[in-house]
């Protein structure tokens, strides 16, 4: 009940032994990579997403209302495992949270201490224009608050779950 498994997915946040040694593990495993200096400038790590949750729904993803307690929860104890090693991995820098869409996603981080980066994804229908307008909120949220921003995934419609150039042949990808 209190262990982890790599393959598990995240852990309930409610389980402080089971949160503390996932955490322990993102720690170990970047300070891994810290130490056999495989990555020579590792500023910035997110643990979200994709990467460590499978299927739905995710414990830490914050859903339609929008609730990043657990996310907050996850980011705090990795922030302690890496302070707790020291050294060089103490000074990766959490990135955080993200998510999809980039309001939701930082509104209920904004003030976390424990995230030095704000992140999101959007996907909408916009164009280039219009997606500069979408991306000034959480620009601004994130410069209130001297953090650096990442928008790490963005794109448009597309074409109720086919890719474009499957929707549109004369625009090939």
């Amino acid at each position: 009940e209190g262990q982890w498994a790599p393959t598990g997915g995240l852990p309930d946040p409610r389980n402080a032994t089971a949160l503390a040694m996932w955490a322990a593990d993102r720690a170990a495993f970047l300070q891994s990579m810290v130490v056999a200096n495989e990555v020579s400038n590792l500023e910035y790590y997110c643990f979200s997403n994709e990467e460590e949750d499978v299927g739905f729904p995710k414990k830490g993803y914050p859903g339609r209302g929008g609730n990043t307690s657990n996310f907050i929860t996850y980011n705090r104890a990795v922030r302690i495992a890496l302070d707790d090693l020291g050294g060089a991995v103490a000074a990766v820098k959490l990135v955080g949270t993200d998510f999809f869409p980039c309001m939701s996603s930082l509104d209920g981080v904004k003030g976390e201490a424990s995230i030095d980066s704000y992140d999101c994804h959007h996907y909408g229908p916009e164009g280039y224009t219009s997606f500069t307008e979408v991306l000034k909120p959480p620009l601004t949220i994130a410069h209130v608050a001297n953090k650096n921003f990442f928008l790490s995934e963005f794109g448009g419609p597309s074409c109720a779950g086919k890719l474009a150039a499957d929707c549109h042949p004369s625009h090939p990808a």
